[in-house]
């Protein structure tokens, strides 16, 4: 449903119960391209992810490895939890999160996003899909400290900060804590031969 209701946590299930998880890489179907639209069925079949029109599943066969990352479940955050949030980056890295976008942010160019309209942050609120990559402690006019949220927009690099912004963290932030949440992904260990001695190396990256 894209930006008119659709949740990631939602795509996630959908592709864990019709596709075993699995989710082409950008290599293999393409960029996002930022507008309404179809599955390219045609790559999905050419990958193995589609097996005929009338049963469109996987084909546990024909799938290659090197088209494909396979998510094993959808893990969201608690609800307004900076400190949960903290965590998942640390351990997970970019998270997915849902974000209000309200008027200010669409004119932001850099610094820190702190308006009051970003307390609008309920479930509601929230129309936009993006990835929090981190956090950071800026000093506000008053000298003291505060924390921000920083994230990933999909409006291209000529947006904000080359692609990027950041938000007040708390009761502003846009209800960047609302709706997180990240997948759990299957790391697929291969074994390859240097100087005669085998080594073990992850082929996925946990990167959401």
């Amino acid at each position: 449903q894209a930006c008119d209701g659709g949740e990631a946590g939602d795509a996630a299930v959908l592709l864990l119960d019709r596709f075993q998880g699995n989710i082409p890489t950008r290599d293999a179907y393409g960029s996002y391209l930022s507008s309404d639209g179809t599955c390219y069925v045609d790559i999905l079949k050419s990958i193995g992810m589609i097996e005929n029109e009338e049963e469109e599943e996987v084909s546990s066969t024909s799938s290659s490895s090197s088209s494909m990352v396979q998510i094993t479940n959808w893990v969201v955050i608690p609800y307004r939890d900076d400190v949960a949030m903290k965590h998942a980056l640390l351990k997970k890295g970019p998270l997915s999160v849902a974000f209000n976008v309200v008027d200010e942010s669409l004119y932001y160019a850099n610094g820190v996003l702190d308006v009051q309209s970003c307390s609008k942050n309920e479930a509601v609120d929230l129309d936009h899909a993006i990835n929090v990559v981190g956090w950071g402690v800026d000093t506000l006019d008053d000298g003291t400290e505060a924390q921000h949220w920083i994230l990933r927009n999909s409006w291209s690099t000529l947006w904000g900060d080359s692609g990027y912004f950041r938000v007040r963290m708390g009761e502003r932030d846009c209800g960047v804590t609302t709706s997180a949440g990240f997948p759990e992904v299957k790391v697929v260990v291969s074994k390859k031969k240097t100087t005669g001695l085998e080594e073990e190396s992850s082929g996925i990256s946990r990167e959401s």
